[in-house]
């Protein structure tokens, strides 16, 4: 009678360890391509790693709660957004430069991630709405 138990929960355990299985080739891949993206900007030295924590802390809550999320929108938003904001930079301030740069990078972003998000849901929906 023991050994049965402990065997339904070794096997239980093993299951829960499939189940949580993330992937670790996909986290570091969206840490680099991230971590690239915030290297066109100016001020790399800093954007870059900012830029590289972000995707890293998205790809980790991504594969972690199981959203499945388009993570490379995000990361276009931030190039569009960027070069949008560069063409209408105005580097003469001294207190804030490339305000518009880094101000379009995270409206981009943000705007890359509302898409990720409203995309996530709405292929959720479908299939829930096929499993009824």
């Amino acid at each position: 009678m023991t050994e049965q138990k402990v065997e339904q929960t070794l096997e239980t355990s093993v299951h829960s360890t499939e189940q949580r299985d993330i992937s670790l080739e996909r986290i570091a891949w969206t840490t680099i391509g991230y971590g690239l993206a915030g290297s066109f900007f100016p001020d790399a030295y800093l954007v870059a790693p900012v830029t590289a924590v972000a995707g890293f802390g998205l790809s980790v809550y991504d594969e972690l709660k199981r959203k499945g999320m388009n993570l490379v929108l995000p990361a276009a938003g931030i190039l569009v957004g960027g070069l949008i904001g560069s063409a209408f930079d105005i580097d003469s301030n001294k207190y804030l430069p490339h305000v518009l740069v880094y101000g379009g990078a995270t409206l981009g972003g943000a705007l890359g991630m509302l898409k990720s998000f409203i995309s996530r849901e709405r292929s959720e929906e479908r299939d829930h709405s096929t499993c009824v």
